[in-house]
């Protein structure tokens, strides 16, 4: 009687180039066997290029599910290992589900029709030794790997900027591909002046021809990969092992590529173009006169990011300083602007005010550029001739004391890339600015509370000559137009106040006089005195406390629950 079975085939890319364990070759030997056990073969099961180590294999699925679904006999293979190389696997998984279908295993090479008669040792040895060989040929694997990385060779597919071939040894190697060597350089030197980031410098590699296979700009984390990867200036890894000079031609300098890498050790916290540190080097400290520089955090238990303010403290002049939050500023922004109001009569007034204020700031951005490119292009200077005496063994400084320095010029030089930037406006934002500043003084609060970040900032430029800030207390110091229109509004509230003030005190004292025909003076007077004596809060937290003085009168917010 014949009966039915199934074959299950497998071959792995090593295995098909060393040894020969073909499919084809296992399937005529699966179709010689059935002849010679009276065995009809319903179904071949067969995979490329897949391991044994693990069960992520579609046909071996198919298979198993096929069992399930038909009534088949024994299921046929070249060799036990065909089925798993892992013992926890093939005993766990693969030969209980076979057993659960009624349903037995033969093996060609180990000679047996049925895996039941077998002891469970002697399968336990079959599966152990594929277990062992799997072990042995990746360590073999491992060693001559570390071997040929160790001699300067680099493993795998040719990265970006090289391109794969063998050399006079016919060993593979890696080669400078002439068409995109050249962007992986550009790559390198865009990024080392500071000025781009990842996104930048895959845009500027674009226009000038690189793109992916789609034809499309590389993605930011390809560019990253790029800016990192050591392969580029010469040196080979591969996981623990190094070897500094490899066997292919390097793209780029050893000094190019540690300045980079530099810049990203001072660009741990990130990056920002400052358009959300709206008060950022415009605030100076009250004590030390250094500027306020702004972080970002992310809040506890998911609370949100938060921008707060702190003294740069260049001149280490504080040892503990309050920081202050830039919504706290902002209350108090809005709070000045609601000290003054601006009527349709002061609107000539006003403009001709924000336009000589516009001028103004076109002479001063123009000295100002001249004067950071300067010192920009100092900076430049002075950190690539400390790094080349670094690497060089020049400058006998530690590491550590080195870096340090090497942060604080990055970071003036951030400050001052910042800074460029903001002074850089075209006439059409000159323009688009005043019209800005005009719509402001007709709906100075819901414009301030409404606008960009941005924007706030030039309300701010606009309407103030000073603020400062040191241990919770911000002063900020209007411009004389708006305080001369600040004082009027104040001068009015307070003839306003006045006015309310004697029509109470006359409808207290009619009253009093109808039930009281002999009303005294002290009467009068305490009456008076506690009328005068109520004072209204302001609805937000900071405090404001106006001092008396000149034209340059300042005022003051004092913050009662600062930031430690």
């Amino acid at each position: 009687m014949t009966k039915t079975a199934i074959f299950y085939g497998r071959v792995s890319t090593e295995e098909q180039s060393k040894h020969g364990y073909s499919i084809e070759a296992q399937q005529a030997e699966a179709i010689k066997w059935a002849k010679r056990n009276n065995f009809e073969i319903k179904e071949f099961f067969v995979e490329e290029g897949k391991t044994g180590t693990n069960l992520n294999r579609p046909e071996l699925k198919r298979m198993l599910k096929y069992l399930k679904q038909n009534k088949i006999s024994t299921v046929l293979v070249w060799k036990l290992d065909r089925l798993s190389r892992n013992t926890g696997d093939f005993f766990g998984q693969i030969q209980p589900s076979i057993f659960q279908s009624q349903t037995t295993i033969a093996s060609i090479q180990e000679n047996f029709l049925d895996i039941k008669e077998l002891s469970s040792l002697l399968v336990a040895v079959y599966i152990g030794q594929a277990e062992d060989e799997v072990r042995n040929i990746k360590q073999r694997t491992k060693t001559c790997m570390q071997n040929r990385v160790k001699q300067g060779y680099f493993l795998g597919k040719a990265p970006l900027g090289y391109k794969n071939e063998t050399d006079k040894d016919k060993h593979g190697i890696i080669v400078p591909d002439p068409e995109k060597a050249g962007y992986i350089k550009r790559a390198f030197e865009l990024y080392a002046t500071g000025e781009y980031s990842y996104k930048a410098v895959s845009e500027e590699l674009y226009k000038y021809g690189l793109t992916d296979t789609h034809g499309k700009a590389y993605p930011v984390r390809k560019i990253e990969w790029i800016l990192k990867n050591p392969i580029y200036y010469g040196k080979i890894k591969y996981k623990e092992i190094e070897c500094e000079e490899g066997k292919h031609t390097p793209l780029i300098s050893k000094e190019l590529f540690y300045r980079v890498q530099l810049l990203f050790r001072n660009n741990t916290k990130t990056k920002t173009k400052n358009e959300n540190f709206i008060y950022s080097n415009y605030i100076k400290c009250a004590k030390c006169g250094c500027s306020l520089v702004a972080e970002a955090k992310t809040g506890a238990h998911n609370s949100g990011n938060y921008v707060y303010y702190h003294c740069t403290n260049y001149k280490k002049v504080h040892e503990r300083q309050k920081n202050i939050s830039g919504k706290e500023i902002d209350k108090a922004i809005i709070d000045v602007l609601n000290s003054f109001d601006i009527t349709e009569n002061d609107i000539n007034l006003v403009k001709e005010e924000i336009a000589k204020s516009l001028d103004e700031l076109k002479g001063y951005e123009a000295t100002s550029l001249a004067t950071l490119e300067k010192r920009n292009k100092e900076l430049t200077m002075i950190m690539k001739g400390a790094l080349e005496k670094q690497l060089t063994g020049k400058i006998k400084t530690e590491q550590a004391t080195f870096d340090e320095m090497y942060q604080k010029w990055q970071l003036e030089k951030e400050q001052i890339a910042i800074r460029m930037s903001e002074l850089k406006l075209t006439e059409k934002e000159r323009n688009n600015n005043l019209k800005l500043l005009l719509d402001f003084t007709r709906k100075m609060k819901e414009i301030f509370v409404n606008a960009t970040s941005k924007e706030k900032r030039l309300i701010v430029a606009t309407i103030t000559d000073e603020i400062k800030y040191y241990d919770g207390i911000l002063t900020v110091k209007l411009k004389p137009i708006f305080e001369k229109l600040r004082k009027r509004k104040e001068i009015e509230l307070l003839k306003k106040n006045y006015r309310t003030l004697k029509i109470v005190e006359t409808t207290t004292l009619q009253k009093e006089n109808k039930n009281k025909k002999n009303i005294t003076h002290l009467n009068n007077y305490r009456t008076l005195k506690r009328l005068t004596g109520i004072k209204k809060e302001p609805h937000i937290e900071t405090l404001f406390v106006s001092g008396a003085g000149d034209g340059n009168r300042t005022h003051e917010y004092r913050n009662h629950n600062p930031r430690p």
